[in-house]
């Protein structure tokens, strides 16, 4: 999270749009690995589609959008 808000704290933008923005890539970026996670491992021993949905929302509410907000309240801007 800290190379993301590193990132997003360059532009040349409002400090709502860099919340916004972060929230967002975080959240996908956690998604994202959940599912490449379930797609290394759980594919073989929890085939169901449903485990894909669990996996990467799951990790894209908890750690990316929760964990996101947690970051932005615990950092300057």
């Amino acid at each position: 999270m800290k190379t993301i808000w590193k990132l997003i704290n360059s532009l040349d933008v409002k400090s709502g749009t860099k919340n916004l923005l972060f929230l967002i890539l975080s959240t996908m970026g956690c998604a994202l690995l959940g599912a490449l996670f379930w797609l290394l491992t759980g594919s073989w021993f929890l085939p169901d589609k449903i485990w894909f949905i669990c996996f990467s929302g799951y990790s894209a509410v908890f750690i990316g959008y929760l964990g996101g907000i947690i970051y932005l309240f615990k950092h300057d801007y």
